[in-house]
């Protein structure tokens, strides 16, 4: 009895200790509550998902979809889980995201706990699920929140070790970072950032952490092979993550490292897209961010000395985004719009306050890139200072000679690709002299011609420029001190760098919701920063939340029951022999879903291989037509509606009342329409 009594006072003082856990688990359980019932439905790409997490359920057999990319074997092993108990069904799969995002929120809970205070855990928490585009995703399949989770529960237990030097923590953090990479491989950045972040600790304390070292890296290398080993069984290699590793291989890693020299026009062309999605993805981000620093109490004394004491950080900085912003605006037609645009998630499903989103978002935008380049310039500031220090005898000539050197090697550079840019327009006849050919380059280089290779070939210089005169002031003006440094937030930045880069370069598409996983990241610096310079007000930051939880609970909601009743409605015209190409349905996902596996075999076979299959032509399904003269489709009616009311519908099903949030109904009917003909 005494050991129930101790284990009770144990409990006690643990919630009292984490209070606030209690009001972040309720408000994550109130947002569930509100979004019953679940509902089958696929969403975007998740169909492919859906169909692999069935396939398992039913047949034991890992077998992943070729529509999808991500390496998904840790999120349908966590379904299964679920599955087992309460059997297969689409929203089943929904249940277990949300299960595994709430323990994910848990850890991030713990880690911002750990890196401010209990007041920032919680507000950040709560904010990082309330994010529109994060509790879009959570009720649905994607892998987005699947390795977005696993990956916070990783940095948790990374960053418990580094603090407390725990082996345990690093074994966990280690085992949940080969989760993540099981979700999407992106994850493979966890345990290297790790890696760097150790190798320096053991360089500053002149003794190498072998505990540490190992049991942090050997049980995500044991993933890794394993992972590895399955995927070279025939078959087990999707036709999607082919076309991405063939993509990378032939289309821009010869680019990107400018390996070819007549092939400076596509070189620019891909740096100027990466910097693109850098600012798709930063302003995506900061512009739901925005309405968080109304929570703050900004006092003008304390701005001022944040701008006198980190000028140099906060002006490098804004240099970097306007350099990006102008390349972005020049080299892409003026079409800087396209990274201020509106966020489709809010123009399909946004429906709950009365504001002009197309006119009002580029403002969000705008005012929150200063906010945010204060933020990054006085963090980047510390960060450096905290991990160099200025030599007492700087190497000044030393920088001017290999800077001249540097220059002038970037000059030959830009020569040859001239040269070789135009060599087909000088005669090689032997009898033309060496300075006529000189003169008939200079003459090429000064017309538009010339002038428009220079345009696109200046951007690579620049950058290789850059990232060799940079080091080289560091190098020669700087020396690394010897000294301890925040280690865990050094390892949650290299995170952050490491799949930024993954993300922009490496990936085939770069869709919006790209910005989930770094989301957290953004919320972990506000948090860290505000905790210094930003005092919280509690009233304001309790009200900032509730718009926040509202504005992602409409737009969730709009879309998860519009299309989950619907969705399931189709049960009952399919049982009833009709076709789904002949079912108007409003999401991407509905044909794929029936049609995709399918004639992608059919495809497939036809070929002899299904990595023939081209990005081109991967949506097989669309080979699909339909027999019928009828198409059916959907409508909302009132609840109150009676078939009489619209005598001319031929309404095939009706799903009833149905609720849609705690004091919300909503009533959808089906009805066959005959097809025009022409």
């Amino acid at each position: 009895m005494s050991t129930f009594i101790q284990i009770l006072i144990k409990l006690k003082t643990w919630f009292s200790k984490n209070r606030g856990l209690l009001i972040v688990a309720s408000v994550y359980l109130f947002t569930f509550l509100y979004m019953l019932p679940l509902r089958n439905q696929a969403f975007q790409d998740d169909f492919a998902y859906h169909l692999t997490a069935k396939t398992y359920y039913e047949s034991g057999i890992m077998k992943l979809s070729d529509w999808g990319s991500a390496s998904l074997i840790s999120q349908i092993y966590w379904t299964t889980l679920f599955t087992k108990a309460f059997g297969y069904s689409m929203k089943i799969d929904h249940l277990s995201t949300i299960a595994l995002f709430f323990i994910a929120i848990i850890a991030f809970y713990f880690l911002l706990k750990r890196l401010t205070d209990e007041r920032r855990a919680i507000i950040f928490s709560i904010t990082l699920f309330a994010f529109p585009w994060i509790f879009q995703f959570t009720y649905s399949y994607l892998s987005d929140i699947f390795s977005t989770s696993f990956m916070l529960i990783s940095l948790f237990f990374y960053t418990k070790a580094i603090q407390d030097n725990n082996n345990t923590s690093y074994f966990f953090g280690s085992l949940f970072a080969g989760t993540a990479f099981l979700s999407r491989q992106t994850g493979i950045v966890i345990p290297l950032a790790l890696f760097l972040i150790l190798s320096y600790k053991s360089f500053v304390n002149r003794k190498i952490e072998y505990k540490g070292l190992l049991l942090s890296l050997v049980p995500f290398i044991i993933i890794f092979f394993c992972y590895q080993s399955w995927l070279k069984i025939p078959g087990n290699l999707t036709n999607a993550q082919f076309q991405v590793i063939d993509a990378f291989k032939k289309q821009t890693l010869p680019y990107l490292v400018l390996s070819v020299l007549g092939n400076t026009g596509a070189t620019f062309g891909y740096y100027a897209t990466y910097l693109q999605r850098i600012l798709l993805y930063f302003h995506h981000s900061i512009g739901f961010l925005l309405p968080l620093f109304l929570m703050f109490n900004l006092k003008l004394k304390v701005v001022t000395n944040i701008l006198k004491k980190y000028k140099k950080g906060i002006i490098i900085t804004a240099l970097i985004y306007l350099f990006i912003y102008s390349i972005n605006y020049y080299y892409h037609f003026g079409l800087v719009s396209y990274t201020i645009e509106v966020p489709k998630l809010i123009t399909r499903y946004g429906s709950l306050f009365p504001i002009n989103w197309d006119l009002s978002w580029k403002y969000f935008v705008y005012l929150s890139v200063p906010l945010w380049l204060i933020i990054i310039g006085v963090s980047t500031q510390q960060a450096l200072s905290s991990i160099f220090k200025k030599k007492n005898i700087i190497d000044k000539r030393l920088f001017v000679y290999i800077g001249i050197i540097v220059i002038l090697l970037a000059l030959l550079l830009q020569s040859v690709i001239f040269k070789i840019s135009f060599q087909h327009f000088i005669p090689s006849h032997y009898a033309i002299e060496g300075f006529i050919k000189f003169r008939m380059y200079l003459d090429i280089i000064f017309s538009s011609q010339g002038i428009a290779t220079f345009k696109y070939t200046w951007l690579i210089i620049f950058i290789l420029l850059f990232l060799a005169l940079v080091p080289l002031y560091i190098f020669t003006h700087y020396k690394l001190k010897r000294i301890k440094i925040n280690y865990e937030l050094a390892f949650l930045s290299l995170v952050f760098i490491f799949q930024s880069l993954i993300i922009v370069i490496y990936m085939y598409f770069h869709w919006a919701q790209y910005i989930i996983p770094f989301i957290s990241f953004f919320l972990i610096l506000l948090a860290i920063f505000s905790k210094k310079y930003l005092p919280i007000n509690p009233l304001r930051a309790a009200l900032v939340l509730i718009a926040l939880l509202m504005f992602s609970l409409n737009l969730t909601n709009n879309r998860y029951h519009e299309y989950g009743i619907r969705w399931e409605m189709t049960d009952k015209l399919i049982a009833g022999g009709i076709e789904p190409i002949d079912i108007d349905f409003p999401e991407e996902s509905w044909l794929p879903f029936w049609y995709f596996e399918e004639t992608f075999k059919k495809k497939a076979d036809q070929l002899g291989s299904k990595y023939l299959i081209k990005p081109g032509i991967w949506a097989t399904w669309r080979t699909i037509k339909s027999k019928s003269n009828y198409v059916y489709s959907f409508y909302n009616v009132p609840i109150s509606f009676k078939y009489d009311d619209r005598p001319d519908w031929e309404i095939v099903a009706d799903s009833g009342v149905q609720r849609t949030g705690f004091f919300i109904k909503k009533r959808v009917v089906a009805i066959k329409v005959k097809k025009l003909s022409f």
